[in-house]
């Protein structure tokens, strides 16, 4: 399996804040709701500036090592573990508090998407007498 490889100035999707369509059934219209989804974006053409960019935009774990003769980045994926126990207790507890927000928003979109696709056969018909 061959490691994933980014080049410089490549056009890339990452994950981002974007404007979501969204279908209110209640009053029949259609808006744009704030939401996560995949953005384009371009790497800088700079080694120095891609790097930045790379690890603000790539998950925990993940880390890139950059290829001269190639040109281009390659992706891995590991953690390292440094210090005692009582400081990756607390590493883990401050990542599951900054991860519970996006766990929330995602939780808001499925019941959202729900309310969407579950639309009763005959709901908006009038009833036979």
């Amino acid at each position: 399996m061959q490691p994933i490889a980014i080049r410089l100035g490549q056009a890339i999707a990452i994950e981002g804040k974007t404007a979501i369509p969204y279908y209110d059934p209640l009053s029949g219209s259609m808006e744009e709701v704030e939401g996560i989804g995949a953005v384009s974006s371009k790497v800088p053409a700079s080694s120095k500036e891609a790097t930045n960019f790379l690890k603000d935009k790539l998950p925990p774990g993940v880390f890139v090592v950059y290829n001269e003769s190639q040109n281009l980045f390659t992706l891995y994926y590991g953690f390292r573990r440094k210090g005692t126990a009582a400081v990756r207790e607390q590493k883990i507890k401050e990542q599951a508090a900054a991860y519970k927000p996006r766990v929330d928003e995602m939780a808001l979109a499925r019941k959202r998407q729900a309310n969407i696709d579950f639309q009763p056969f005959g709901a908006n018909s009038a009833t036979p007498t």
